[in-house]
């Protein structure tokens, strides 16, 4: 039991024996035993002088703090008791005074408790017990001795401003504010409750009307330092630092000596950039109050943001020895401890916070930040509720959440944190520029736009802004835009390596990669070492087709400050890139650590395979990856998928292909995945159709038409379903290894299942067209319900598309025919949907020996990709290139032997793939598009392989893709 525990219980037993010698029930005296006898005091209203040099003995005792002092110092309560007896009112007054001069907050806390038992309907003592519980954290207790004084006092100004503060240190800042407006109308000119109203106001984000009270303030009481701190302060929260300087300038010449201004000075200094004048100030506060756990943490936090993070938890741990309990000090040692990457040490720091103060939202938004940068995206959100369950307009939680909502994919409800956080601040930079990124990533370039503007209008002169308003341009294919941000960032800070590095990926995307090269490497120039400039260099490298030096860009990143995680990464792109130098070995032995250190050892091995498959395709490396992936992943499927679709021929019969009928089913996954698609399209109509509930008005025409679609829907769900069914029946007849004749079978269910869905699909279509257009008018109550059909009908036609290429590439099918045949489809247009389309041909009259059926649905493909990536670009363009050309260059390579080949191109100026996956392009499953199975390029590259042709994306802005096919003979065919 400690010193302070031991002598409160002693006082309390004492505490005890004196009520019972003050009762009448004592049956006989009590013989007093002292070791030390005390002076016979007179009553305390004779002696007064007598009494407060009493009161100042125990006050030195308490602060002394030794085991000897503590026991004197309880033992003169006892006297100072006694000597007051007959007055407890008086007792009580005398425990606050003594309470108001002590150090230890324990002995406050006990002192005040017992004043309350002494005359529990003193205002005063109840609202210094309500300030001291809501000091030690504990602001429930506090609220609730608050109530009771205003009970006692409603009128009493000190006591609403108390409270007022308790509550905006909870975050409940509308009844704070509630308190503040209270005390003011009982007492307009108190400048210490307009000072305590401006510095909850700013807490809040309400900095417009936080610096009307700090005013207030001033013109009642100019020279009042704290409110000249409290608006410095508030001024450089809101950016206003010249005007800040100038307020602690003026709270320094009402006192030098000042700690708290000289400290909050130098944060402000420190968030200027004036490091050492910050340091400066802060070391001065030092001198003055060496002992001073806020100047501790606000050196500690101030050392954290410029990289000293050693000497920082010098200056946290020097605080934590003066109050172990400082939340404040407890999260600002977190967030310092996270710059560290020493996350588990800082989560127990924000633990520690949370329990002294669970309603702490800066403690809650910290940690649950750093919680996503371990990407614990759940226990994250909690942190972020629990914030805003405090305080719903907490902007700076609400820019926290969004910004993690949007990197976790979750876009709609991040914006809906954005618009809340710029609700309350419209000018908030950080929301704005947030906001714009969030809108980029979900290709709401226009809007995003605007959010960047606007950021420029409250400062042109920031270059986070500038930058990200660059990146976004760039990723939106205006590269010269762009290029005019970048140059404009970097005019306001020449060595900023963020904008250096975000300037150089501009450049690449754009394909000026000497140009991209230089910004790279004055970023290194900054920061040889700078993880996120080497791993972006690396990927722009790889782009450029350098492989060797992006592997040397890569193998320098220092991943001892890295997540395991974050360094999977690496490695994992190490591995590919020692695959595409031929360096299997290297590449199998980077994959191996990745898959060891990666907290989600499926997706890596998943990775790992679809690298090699990039350059290796049927590689045997690639499957044995796959088949490690168990059955109890989520990923198997897409594993056991890959698997399926990377072997051809036997090799996929053979590795699926059981003897049970049941089992042999699942020879069939590939397939089964197409028609499966096409029958949730179709059902999905027909729950469109069947929710259509038609109003008492509607015609007897709409309702027979009606019934005719719905009975439309059922013949193509029973038609699929009878040729299933007679595919498996005519299955059981072919012995199990006759895999060309069972592929054949497949072929002809497939063909027969396209044509016949295909079909009714565009009789259905075609009906209800025609109804719309002759039959009803727009103000009509059935009119949006069949557009939501034709719709409907429209995204089942497209499912279609799957199950043709799929039957197309099972077998070539060649014919003669001229060139210009393969453009029949398009001739006569010049518009297609939303896009203008192009034809540029100057084979037309060649003779070409191939299957034209599989080239028109490769080409359709590719033009139905671009209409439906581009969706929302109204000036979209599409141009079809066709030439004969001889020994082409394919991929960096001519091909030789005089050969002369079919060069088609299909380009648009659109979004164009990302240059983190165009190496995924042709890899089957892999999609970017909600509508797409991610298997048409997948299947365009395996037929034209088939052919002998090749395919490959180079577009730079927009997509291009180049397809050559070889000409050939009827006996090479």
């Amino acid at each position: 039991m400690s010193d302070y525990n031991i002598y409160t219980e002693q006082w309390e037993r004492q505490d005890r024996r004196a009520a019972k010698r003050h009762t009448k029930k004592r049956l006989k005296p009590q013989p007093t035993v002292q070791k030390e006898k005390p002076v016979n005091y007179k009553p305390a209203l004779m002696r007064l002088a007598e009494v407060n040099a009493l009161k100042g003995e125990i006050v030195a005792d308490f602060n002394r703090g030794s085991r000897g002092s503590l026991k004197k110092a309880y033992r003169k309560l006892n006297y100072l008791r006694e000597n007051q007896a007959d007055r407890p009112d008086l007792f009580a007054k005398s425990l606050s005074d003594i309470n108001r001069r002590i150090f230890d907050r324990h002995i406050q806390l006990e002192l005040l408790a017992k004043a309350i038992t002494y005359n529990p309907n003193d205002s005063v003592t109840l609202t210094s017990y309500g300030t001291a519980l809501a000091q030690a954290g504990q602001l429930e207790k506090s609220f609730e001795m608050f109530e009771a004084s205003i009970t006692v006092n409603p009128s009493e100004s000190v006591t609403l401003n108390s409270y007022g503060t308790a509550l905006a240190q909870a975050g409940q800042f509308e009844k704070s504010f509630e308190m503040f407006e209270a005390s003011i109308t009982v007492n307009p000119e108190n400048s210490v409750t307009l000072t305590s109203y401006g510095t909850a106001l700013a807490q809040a984000g309400q900095l417009e009307k936080s610096f009307e009270m700090f005013e207030a303030s001033i013109t009642v009481n100019p020279s009042d330092s704290v409110t000249l701190n409290s608006y410095g302060t508030a001024l450089a929260q809101e950016g206003q630092l010249e005007k800040a300087f100038e307020m602690f300038e003026a709270s320094l010449t009402v006192n030098p000596s000042d700690s708290v201004t000289l400290t909050s000075y130098g944060m402000a200094l420190a968030q200027s950039g004036q490091l050492e004048k910050s340091f400066e100030m802060i070391e001065a506060s030092l001198t003055v109050n060496p002992s001073d756990s806020v100047t501790l943490t606000s050196y500690g936090t101030a050392l954290a943001e410029t990289g000293q993070l050693e000497k920082a938890f010098e200056m946290f741990e020097a605080s934590l020895t003066i109050n172990p309990s400082d939340s404040v000090t407890l999260t600002s040692y977190g967030i310092a401890l996270i710059e560290a990457d020493q996350y588990d040490e800082a989560f127990k720091m924000f633990e520690a916070s949370l329990t002294i103060n669970p309603f702490d939202s800066v403690t809650l938004t910290s940690y649950g930040t750093a919680l996503i940068e371990v990407d614990q995206y759940d226990e994250a959100f909690k942190m972020f509720e629990a914030s805003l369950a405090i305080n719903l307009k907490n902007s700076l939680t609400l820019n926290s959440y969004g910004t993690a909502l949007a990197q976790s994919g979750q876009l709609e409800k991040s914006f809906e944190m954005f618009e809340a956080s710029l609700t309350i601040n419209p000018e908030s930079e950080v929301a704005l520029n947030n906001y714009g990124k969030a809108l980029v990533e979900a290709g709401r370039y226009d809007e995003a736009f605007e959010m960047f503007e606007f950021s420029l209008q409250v400062d042109a002169e920031n270059g986070a802004t500038l930058t990200g308003y660059g990146t976004a341009l760039a990723q939106a294919g205006r590269f010269e835009e762009a290029f005019k941000q970048f140059e404009s960032s970097l005019q306001i800070d020449a060595s900023d390596s963020v904008t250096l590095t975000s300037y150089g990926t501009a450049l690449a995307q754009a394909g000026r990669f000497e140009e991209a090269f230089k910004q790279f490497e004055s970023s290194l120039q900054v920061d040889a070492y700078d993880g996120v400039t080497l791993v972006s260099y690396a990927a722009v490298l790889e782009q450029a087709g350098n492989y060797e030096a992006a592997i040397v860009h890569l193998e320098r990143v220092d991943t001892k400050s890295y997540t395991d995680d974050q360094t999977a990464f690496i490695y994992l792109t190490l591995g590919r890139l020692y695959y595409f130098t031929r360096a299997e070995t290297l590449g199998n032995k980077y994959f191996d650590r990745a898959i060891t250190l990666s907290s989600k050892q499926d997706a890596a091995l998943l990775y790992a395979a679809q690298s090699i498959l990039v350059k290796r395709p049927f590689s045997a490396e690639a499957m044995k990856r796959l088949k490690q992936i168990t059955q109890q992943s989520p990923r198997y499927a897409q594993a056991q998928r890959m698997l399926s679709l990377n072997l051809v021929g036997e090799a996929f019969y053979d590795q699926f292909n059981v003897e049970s009928d049941d089992e042999l089913t699942d020879t069939q996954e590939f397939h089964k995945i197409i028609y499966h698609k096409m029958n949730n399209q179709v059902n999905l109509l027909r729950l469109v159709i069947e929710e259509i509930e038609l109003t008492p008005q509607a015609t007897e025409n709409s309702r027979a038409f009606l019934t005719a679609i719905k009975q439309g829907v059922r013949t193509i769900l029973a038609g699929i379903k009878e040729r299933r069914q007679l595919e498996k029946k005519i299955r059981r007849d072919i012995p199990t290894r006759h895999y060309h004749e069972m592929i054949e079978l497949i072929s002809k269910t497939a063909h027969d299942i396209t044509d016949f869905v295909n079909n009714k699909l565009f009789g259905l279509r075609t009906d209800v067209q025609e109804f719309l257009k002759y039959e009803l008018i727009a103000t009509d109550p059935f009119y949006p319900q069949l557009e939501q059909v034709l719709a409907k009908i429209r995204v089942a036609e497209r499912g279609l598309n799957d199950l043709k290429s799929i039957n197309q590439g099972i077998k070539i099918r060649p014919t003669q025919f001229k060139v210009q045949e393969l453009f029949d489809p398009w001739q006569d247009l010049d518009r297609l949907d939303h896009a203008k389309i192009w034809f540029d041909v100057t084979n037309g009259n060649s003779e070409f020996y191939g299957d034209r059926q599989k080239i028109i649905s490769f080409l359709s493909e590719l033009i139905e990709n671009s209409l439906r990536h581009n969706a929302g670009q109204p000036d979209l363009e599409i141009t079809i290139t066709s030439r004969d050309v001889v020994n082409p260059v394919i991929q960096s390579k001519t091909i030789p032997d005089e050969r002369q080949y079919l060069y088609l191109s299909v380009r648009d100026n659109g979004v164009g793939i990302p240059a983190d996956k165009k190496q995924w392009a042709f890899l089957p499953l892999k999609t970017t598009s909600d509508q797409g199975s991610g298997l048409g390029l997948f299947i365009i590259k395996r037929t034209l392989q088939k052919m002998g042709g090749q395919i490959e994306e180079v577009g730079q802005q927009g997509v291009h893709f180049k397809i050559h096919i070889p000409y050939k003979t009827r006996g090479e065919l």
